[in-house]
């Protein structure tokens, strides 16, 4: 920012660059994808974007694959979900470098729980256990299969 001369002076001029940013940022335009009518979609750009996947896990796994295929880069939320299915995931890795770096995080995750003495194999919510699970490994392993 240029030097001012008073605090007005320097509201004026960050009004002003807010302005510009403003104009360029109300020319977005959102796009709508088939298959993405519920759930929450944030995208900067169609190369980034962050996907928060919320529902049934399996549905969700499968557009976050076909978002993969369309060039965006996905996040896993919850932890469980991919330890406890990582043999599943690693073989799908772009590479093997990534399959690798996959594992390298599930062995620091799994380290950290047992300092902290965490029982993986807890029961899974009420809603989870009337569906027929035993356990949140189950659910981690049907949600994952499930992606395709």
């Amino acid at each position: 920012m240029k030097s001012h001369v008073g605090f007005q002076s320097m509201v004026e001029d960050i009004l002003q660059i807010a302005e510009r940013h403003l104009q360029k940022l109300n020319q977005r335009q959102r796009e709508n994808l088939p298959g993405f009518r519920t759930g929450r979609w944030y995208a900067v750009r169609w190369q980034r974007c962050v996907f928060w996947c919320n529902g049934k896990p399996g549905g969700w796994l499968w557009r976050l694959n076909l978002l993969v295929r369309c060039g965006a880069t996905v996040m896993f939320s919850e932890v469980t979900e991919v330890r406890d299915a990582i043999h599943l995931l690693t073989p799908r890795a772009v590479n093997e470098e990534v399959g690798k770096r996959l594992l390298e995080e599930m062995e620091w995750y799994d380290n950290y729980l047992n300092m902290g003495k965490t029982d993986r194999s807890a029961n899974p919510s009420p809603g989870n256990k009337k569906g027929g699970l035993a356990n949140v490994v189950e659910k981690a392993l049907g949600s994952i299969a499930k992606s395709g």
